[in-house]
């Protein structure tokens, strides 16, 4: 009898084993076993939550578009509504400032009449008429004068109108006036 054979007999048992463990140990990682997920699972699972996310994706971009458009029609209609509010009370400020300039008009007499005594006693004394309304008042073009009035007009509408989108849109709150 050979020495070498128990040996030898118990050499191919322990690689045997250890080829069966090993191709055991293999397929539990491919194909799982029990509670241990294989990848052939995880895969699985990884390519499901993959197209999970590209339909939800795909929804939450047609929702962004219509939430844009939906916000872009508002706007346009907030500008027709600033537009129409725009050139009723363009005509209003506009009529009002025309009867403000008539009522409040510079008298030619009286400018003409402070311009021939420009000559005061002293700088630091007033005018031997004393001061007067008509020294406070300023002359103006009615040309300069309608155009202050157009681009005063013009930026009130702008900010009561930015102003009434804001708290239209509840990003800010009417002033209570504690």
């Amino acid at each position: 009898m050979n020495p070498f054979s128990i040996l030898t007999s118990k050499i191919y048992a322990g690689l045997a084993i250890f080829f069966l463990s090993f191709s055991l140990l293999q397929t539990v990682r491919i194909e799982g076993f029990l509670f241990i997920d294989g990848y052939k699972e995880t895969l699985a699972k990884r390519d499901k939550t993959i197209a999970d996310i590209a339909v939800a994706q795909e929804q939450a971009n047609l929702a962004q578009a219509k939430l844009t458009a939906d916000t872009i029609q508002k706007y346009k209609e907030q500008a027709n509504e600033a537009d129409i509010r725009a050139s009723a009370a363009a005509s209003t400020g506009r009529a009002a400032a025309d009867r403000y300039a008539d009522a409040h008009r510079v008298r030619a007499d009286a400018l003409c009449a402070r311009q021939a005594d420009t000559t005061p006693a002293s700088p630091a004394t007033p005018p031997a008429d004393g001061p007067s309304a008509v020294s406070d008042m300023v002359a103006v073009p009615r040309k300069d004068y309608d155009n202050l009035t157009a681009n005063t007009l013009r930026l009130d509408r702008i900010v009561n109108d930015y102003a009434a989108g804001m708290i239209r849109d509840n990003l800010a709150v009417p002033d209570v006036g504690f």
